[in-house]
């Protein structure tokens, strides 16, 4: 099935009160296979979820601190990092383009005939960074090497190697790696070196001045975030801007690494907290500025918990 320009149109403006914002965006939407997959596309927009009047109800400014434990050891945090890889594996044999969107039209059983809304939905990233870098008077084109960590698949490094002339595509996932490669090939792409999450550089063995992250983060416990964090700032070129979403407030939220390991979640998409005030040390630590913190709707609902999109910039020597 293939959507007409004027169901696209109708769509938009039906779930954003707006008019369509470009005609490269119509045209990417009328690939899509169906009025479901549309709809739900748009809904994940920002034109779309400003619309919405739960949007602005947030957790209180008198909320009282988390209980999180945002350090560990050597030997806990690599048996932190062993249960995510554990995972995270396994999702990768059995839902690979699930486990990175999480829903079900991209479960095996369907992704053949909605693979191109799959690698569509990448491209909506790459506008958000493009848009971030513009609003913050950045011009995309001084960034020469990207890390998408938490690639997955490589949904979104595909789209960043159109754009950007070197992207590194990181991932705990030894599958999910293996999936990215193919596309890249598949698609001609040679501008992409997928590597493998493990400790201590995490996938991040040479220095980059774009890092980019979302709704991956989260997926791990606070002091392995805390780690991730560290080394992307410490490996970010002077002038290098690190983009991330990653949530910093769940109420009731609390964690220490002896009594999650005791009894781990079997969710591998279960979602942590890495507190605000602990991702600005480890910033400061690197001499890395804050240029924004938003907050988005990543983590639902906005009433219970706080999801930021943060950019910095590490300064010059």
């Amino acid at each position: 099935m293939t959507l007409s320009s004027d169901e696209v149109r109708n769509a938009w403006r039906a779930l954003t009160d707006e008019a369509m914002p470009d005609e490269a965006l119509i045209n990417r939407m009328c690939a899509l296979p169906s009025l479901a997959v549309l709809r739900r596309m748009v809904m994940e927009t920002h034109a779309f979820q400003i619309q919405l009047p739960h949007a602005a109800v947030k957790v209180p400014l008198t909320a009282p601190p988390l209980s999180v434990e945002t350090s560990a050891d050597p030997a806990t945090a690599a048996e932190l990092l062993s249960l995510v890889r554990r995972k995270w594996r396994q999702l990768g044999t059995d839902r690979p383009h699930w486990s990175v969107t999480g829903k079900d039209e991209f479960l095996p059983e369907h992704i053949a005939a909605n693979r191109t809304a799959f690698e569509a939905s990448g491209q909506q990233d790459l506008d958000l960074i493009l848009a971030v870098l513009n609003r913050n008077k950045l011009s995309p084109d001084v960034f020469t090497h990207v890390c998408d960590f938490g690639c997955g698949v490589g949904r979104v490094s595909l789209p960043l190697a159109s754009r950007f002339p070197r992207v590194t595509g990181c991932d705990v996932s030894e599958v999910h790696l293996q999936f990215g490669r193919e596309a890249a090939t598949r698609l001609g792409i040679g501008n992409i070196r997928f590597t493998l999450v493990e400790p201590p550089v995490f996938g991040m063995t040479e220095p980059f001045d774009l890092w980019f992250s979302s709704l991956v983060l989260q997926h791990n416990p606070p002091p392995i975030m805390a780690m991730i964090l560290r080394r992307a700032f410490t490996m970010l070129a002077p002038g290098g801007i690190a983009l991330f979403q990653i949530p910093t407030y769940i109420n009731g939220y609390r964690f220490d690494s002896a009594s999650y390991l005791r009894s781990p979640p079997p969710d591998a998409t279960e979602v942590h907290v890495l507190p605000q005030q602990e991702v600005l040390a480890l910033a400061r630590e690197a001499e890395c500025d804050v240029l924004e913190i938003r907050e988005d709707c990543s983590v639902w609902p906005p009433s219970e918990a706080v999801s930021n999109m943060m950019l910095f910039r590490k300064r010059f020597v």
